[in-house]
């Protein structure tokens, strides 16, 4: 008869506790409960919980969230404990209306990190955006936002962004 071992007791209490993580992280495959879920989280952004609340409620819509979201998200681009958070979560949406919301939040000029919204516009591609990116390339307030903007304009492509891109590095 083999000895008797603590260690598979110790490892089913691990496994045990390592199955609970996994049905609490990973998200449901059903579309109705991923939409309650969504749900949930833009409830908990509309209603102001505290800081803590409002930044989980950010990465689960950057993972999980839907245009549905964008509203909510896009409110919080001015605030600046959360903008990172919100705008990070916009950039992941695969919607036009969250390319929307960065290049307004960028326009108006009240997000604190505006070289971060260049970032996520160029990491979308955002073709829309290439006006405006023009516009800041051309601006000599700034020269971080400026080149952030060329950059972007790089990243982001085609015969329009590409002609504005090399206007401002001929200049």
């Amino acid at each position: 008869k083999r000895p008797s071992h603590p260690a598979p007791a110790r490892f089913a209490a691990s496994r045990r506790a390592l199955l609970l993580l996994i049905l609490a992280v990973v998200p449901p495959m059903t579309g109705g409960l991923r939409g309650s879920t969504e749900d949930r989280w833009i409830s908990a952004l509309a209603a102001g919980v505290p800081g803590p609340e409002q930044l989980r409620a950010c990465v689960e819509l950057q993972a999980h969230g839907t245009e549905r979201a964008v509203p909510a998200l896009a409110r919080l681009l001015a605030d600046p404990t959360l903008a990172h958070a919100a705008r990070n979560a916009l950039t992941a949406i695969p919607a036009p209306a969250a390319g929307r919301a960065l290049r307004e939040a960028l326009a108006a000029g009240a997000n604190p990190d505006p070289i971060g919204l260049i970032q996520s516009l160029a990491a979308r591609r955002d073709s829309a955006a290439v006006t405006l990116l023009t516009q800041l390339a051309a601006a000599p307030a700034s020269e971080p936002v400026a080149l952030a903007a060329i950059d972007a304009l790089g990243e982001i492509g085609g015969a329009p962004a590409r002609g504005a891109q090399g206007r401002h590095l001929g200049s």
